[in-house]
Protein backbone atom coordinates (compact mmCIF):
# COMPACT_ATOMS: atom_id res chain seq x y z
CA UNK A 1 0.00 0.00 0.00
CA UNK A 2 1.33 3.34 -0.76
CA UNK A 3 2.14 5.67 1.94
CA UNK A 4 0.04 8.45 0.85
CA UNK A 5 -2.96 5.63 1.27
CA UNK A 6 -2.00 4.51 4.43
CA UNK A 7 -1.93 7.68 5.66
CA UNK A 8 -5.57 8.32 4.11
CA UNK A 9 -6.77 5.16 5.42
CA UNK A 10 -5.07 5.45 9.43
CA UNK A 11 -6.21 9.37 8.98
CA UNK A 12 -10.00 8.13 7.79
CA UNK A 13 -9.96 5.30 10.57
CA UNK A 14 -9.12 7.72 13.44
CA UNK A 15 -11.35 10.17 12.89
CA UNK A 16 -13.97 7.35 12.38
CA UNK A 17 -13.55 5.86 15.38
CA UNK A 18 -13.41 9.11 17.29
CA UNK A 19 -16.65 10.00 16.07
CA UNK A 20 -18.17 5.81 17.04
CA UNK A 21 -19.46 7.15 20.28
CA UNK A 22 -20.41 10.53 19.40
CA UNK A 23 -24.07 10.00 17.68
CA UNK A 24 -24.47 7.77 20.66
CA UNK A 25 -23.26 10.35 23.37
CA UNK A 26 -25.00 12.96 21.79
CA UNK A 27 -28.12 11.46 21.59
CA UNK A 28 -28.50 10.45 25.09
CA UNK A 29 -27.39 13.48 26.67
CA UNK A 30 -29.93 15.76 24.14
CA UNK A 31 -33.18 13.09 24.37
CA UNK A 32 -32.35 11.71 27.93
CA UNK A 33 -33.15 8.57 26.54
CA UNK A 34 -31.77 5.26 27.50
CA UNK A 35 -34.30 2.91 25.37
CA UNK A 36 -32.22 -0.19 23.78
CA UNK A 37 -28.88 1.10 24.31
CA UNK A 38 -26.78 -1.49 26.94
CA UNK A 39 -24.95 -0.62 29.96
CA UNK A 40 -22.81 -3.69 29.53
CA UNK A 41 -21.83 -2.65 26.13
CA UNK A 42 -21.12 0.88 26.88
CA UNK A 43 -18.68 -0.22 30.63
CA UNK A 44 -16.75 -2.67 27.92
CA UNK A 45 -16.09 -0.04 25.40
CA UNK A 46 -14.31 2.50 27.98
CA UNK A 47 -11.96 -0.53 29.45
CA UNK A 48 -11.50 -2.28 26.19
CA UNK A 49 -10.56 1.12 24.46
CA UNK A 50 -8.09 2.15 27.34
CA UNK A 51 -6.22 -1.33 26.77
CA UNK A 52 -6.01 -0.37 22.72
CA UNK A 53 -4.00 2.75 24.19
CA UNK A 54 -2.16 0.24 26.37
CA UNK A 55 -1.45 -1.90 23.23
CA UNK A 56 -0.62 0.85 20.85
CA UNK A 57 2.19 2.37 23.33
CA UNK A 58 3.22 -1.58 24.22
CA UNK A 59 4.03 -2.37 20.67
CA UNK A 60 4.75 1.41 19.38
CA UNK A 61 1.95 1.01 16.98
CA UNK A 62 1.26 4.97 17.52
CA UNK A 63 -1.71 5.04 14.39
CA UNK A 64 -4.51 3.53 16.92
CA UNK A 65 -3.48 5.48 19.77
CA UNK A 66 -5.77 8.44 19.51
CA UNK A 67 -8.95 6.45 18.61
CA UNK A 68 -8.80 4.68 21.09
CA UNK A 69 -8.16 7.74 23.70
CA UNK A 70 -10.87 9.54 22.02
CA UNK A 71 -12.99 6.28 22.58
CA UNK A 72 -12.49 6.44 26.66
CA UNK A 73 -13.88 9.42 26.56
CA UNK A 74 -16.67 9.12 24.34
CA UNK A 75 -17.92 6.03 26.08
CA UNK A 76 -17.25 7.40 30.10
CA UNK A 77 -20.03 10.00 28.17
CA UNK A 78 -22.55 7.55 27.17
CA UNK A 79 -22.00 5.89 30.82
CA UNK A 80 -22.60 9.19 32.93
CA UNK A 81 -25.84 9.46 30.99
CA UNK A 82 -26.89 5.99 31.46
CA UNK A 83 -26.36 6.36 35.22
CA UNK A 84 -27.87 10.13 35.36
CA UNK A 85 -30.67 9.07 33.09
CA UNK A 86 -31.59 5.33 33.16
CA UNK A 87 -33.75 3.47 36.27
CA UNK A 88 -31.67 2.66 39.26
CA UNK A 89 -28.26 3.49 37.01
CA UNK A 90 -29.91 2.00 34.00
CA UNK A 91 -28.34 -1.30 34.85
CA UNK A 92 -24.97 -0.27 35.54
CA UNK A 93 -24.65 -2.35 38.64
CA UNK A 94 -23.59 -6.50 38.57
CA UNK A 95 -24.15 -7.43 35.07
CA UNK A 96 -21.98 -4.10 33.73
CA UNK A 97 -19.12 -4.22 36.04
CA UNK A 98 -18.84 -8.34 35.55
CA UNK A 99 -18.50 -7.81 31.81
CA UNK A 100 -16.19 -4.66 32.23
CA UNK A 101 -14.04 -7.00 34.50
CA UNK A 102 -13.61 -10.05 32.04
CA UNK A 103 -13.01 -7.52 29.07
CA UNK A 104 -10.56 -6.41 30.96
CA UNK A 105 -8.92 -9.88 32.30
CA UNK A 106 -8.47 -11.39 29.09
CA UNK A 107 -5.81 -9.24 27.33
CA UNK A 108 -4.40 -9.05 30.96
CA UNK A 109 -4.20 -13.05 30.26
CA UNK A 110 -2.91 -12.34 27.09
CA UNK A 111 0.42 -10.16 28.45
CA UNK A 112 1.48 -12.21 30.80
CA UNK A 113 1.67 -15.48 28.77
CA UNK A 114 2.70 -14.17 24.80
CA UNK A 115 3.30 -10.85 25.25
CA UNK A 116 1.79 -7.59 23.38
CA UNK A 117 0.94 -9.62 20.56
CA UNK A 118 -0.83 -11.91 22.46
CA UNK A 119 -2.59 -8.86 23.74
CA UNK A 120 -3.64 -7.45 19.66
CA UNK A 121 -5.28 -10.61 19.24
CA UNK A 122 -6.70 -11.02 22.50
CA UNK A 123 -8.48 -7.27 21.62
CA UNK A 124 -9.42 -8.21 18.35
CA UNK A 125 -11.91 -11.31 19.84
CA UNK A 126 -12.88 -9.26 22.76
CA UNK A 127 -14.00 -6.55 19.97
CA UNK A 128 -16.81 -9.33 19.43
CA UNK A 129 -17.40 -9.65 22.93
CA UNK A 130 -18.00 -6.03 23.47
CA UNK A 131 -19.89 -5.43 20.57
CA UNK A 132 -22.28 -8.70 21.59
CA UNK A 133 -24.31 -6.98 24.31
CA UNK A 134 -25.62 -4.02 22.23
CA UNK A 135 -26.66 -6.46 19.66
CA UNK A 136 -28.78 -8.53 22.26
CA UNK A 137 -30.01 -5.28 23.79
CA UNK A 138 -31.08 -4.04 20.27
CA UNK A 139 -32.99 -7.70 19.41
CA UNK A 140 -34.47 -8.12 22.39
CA UNK A 141 -36.05 -4.23 22.86
CA UNK A 142 -39.43 -2.94 21.57
CA UNK A 143 -38.60 0.51 21.34
CA UNK A 144 -34.83 1.67 20.45
CA UNK A 145 -35.92 5.17 20.19
CA UNK A 146 -32.60 5.39 21.95
CA UNK A 147 -30.26 3.83 19.65
CA UNK A 148 -28.30 5.75 17.15
CA UNK A 149 -28.09 4.59 13.99
CA UNK A 150 -24.71 7.17 12.43
CA UNK A 151 -22.94 5.24 15.45
CA UNK A 152 -23.41 1.64 14.10
CA UNK A 153 -22.69 3.09 10.35
CA UNK A 154 -19.37 4.48 11.33
CA UNK A 155 -18.45 1.32 13.52
CA UNK A 156 -18.72 -0.64 10.43
CA UNK A 157 -16.97 1.41 8.10
CA UNK A 158 -13.96 2.38 10.99
CA UNK A 159 -13.65 -1.83 11.18
CA UNK A 160 -13.41 -2.01 7.21
CA UNK A 161 -10.89 0.34 6.98
CA UNK A 162 -8.44 -0.70 10.24
CA UNK A 163 -8.80 -4.23 8.50
CA UNK A 164 -7.38 -3.01 5.49
CA UNK A 165 -4.83 -1.66 8.06
CA UNK A 166 -4.60 -5.03 9.34
CA UNK A 167 -3.83 -6.82 6.40
CA UNK A 168 -1.19 -4.63 5.02
CA UNK A 169 0.76 -5.06 8.33
CA UNK A 170 0.20 -8.41 9.38
CA UNK A 171 -1.54 -7.21 12.35
CA UNK A 172 -3.92 -10.22 13.51
CA UNK A 173 -5.99 -8.44 15.84
CA UNK A 174 -6.93 -6.01 13.62
CA UNK A 175 -8.13 -7.84 11.20
CA UNK A 176 -10.00 -9.95 13.78
CA UNK A 177 -11.65 -6.62 14.98
CA UNK A 178 -12.82 -5.90 11.56
CA UNK A 179 -14.31 -8.89 11.04
CA UNK A 180 -16.20 -8.73 14.37
CA UNK A 181 -16.90 -5.37 13.76
CA UNK A 182 -18.61 -5.37 10.32
CA UNK A 183 -20.53 -8.67 11.63
CA UNK A 184 -21.89 -7.24 14.75
CA UNK A 185 -22.72 -3.59 13.30
CA UNK A 186 -24.16 -5.25 10.00
CA UNK A 187 -26.72 -6.94 12.88
CA UNK A 188 -27.57 -3.56 14.72
CA UNK A 189 -28.45 -1.88 11.43
CA UNK A 190 -30.46 -4.62 10.32
CA UNK A 191 -32.61 -4.69 13.52
CA UNK A 192 -32.75 -1.29 13.38
CA UNK A 193 -34.32 -0.69 9.80
CA UNK A 194 -36.46 -3.57 10.58
CA UNK A 195 -38.06 -1.79 13.84
CA UNK A 196 -37.97 2.11 11.67
CA UNK A 197 -39.87 -0.14 9.60
CA UNK A 198 -42.50 -1.23 12.05
CA UNK A 199 -43.41 2.35 12.87
CA UNK A 200 -44.20 3.42 9.44
CA UNK A 201 -48.10 3.63 9.27
CA UNK A 202 -50.49 1.50 6.52
CA UNK A 203 -49.30 1.08 2.95
CA UNK A 204 -46.33 3.08 3.49
CA UNK A 205 -45.35 0.35 6.76
CA UNK A 206 -46.04 -2.41 4.39
CA UNK A 207 -43.72 -1.09 1.50
CA UNK A 208 -40.67 -0.54 3.88
CA UNK A 209 -40.73 -3.72 5.14
CA UNK A 210 -40.94 -5.38 1.96
CA UNK A 211 -37.92 -3.67 1.30
CA UNK A 212 -36.24 -6.02 4.46
CA UNK A 213 -37.99 -8.94 3.92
Amino acid sequence: MPWFLELLVVVSANLLGAAMSAPQAVRLVRTRRVDGVSPSWAAMSVVLNAWWVAYGLGVGSWAIIPVAAASVVGYLVIVAGLVVHGDQGAGLGGTATRAAFGVATVPAIGLLLGGWAAVGVALGAVYAVQLAPAVLSAYRSADLGGVSPATWVVAAVEALLWGAYGLVHDDVGLVTLAVAGVTLSGAVLVRLALWHAAQVPGPARRQAESRFA
